[in-house]
């Protein structure tokens, strides 16, 4: 088993910061969020030979589970 590193972003208008990670673990626990897109990396790749890989839930998910792996850039 190896260790990934996997990142949610999201631009959030708030008061402050705590408010805006409040907004943003709402958003993630809401069932019918489609806020289901990742980076996710590789910890234990020390030559970085695995890229950074986008996965989207959502499009898994609507391709009956056939994996949809984009390599690099963001969401």
């Amino acid at each position: 088993m190896k260790t990934y590193r996997v990142i949610w972003t999201i631009d959030i208008d708030a008061e402050n910061a705590v408010d805006a990670a409040h907004d943003a673990l709402k958003i993630q626990r809401d069932p019918s969020s489609e806020a289901l897109i990742f980076e996710v990396i590789c910890m234990e790749d020390p030559n970085n030979s695995e890229p950074m890989k986008v996965i989207d839930l959502l499009e898994l998910e609507d391709e009956n589970s056939f994996i949809q792996v984009r390599d690099g850039g963001t969401a």
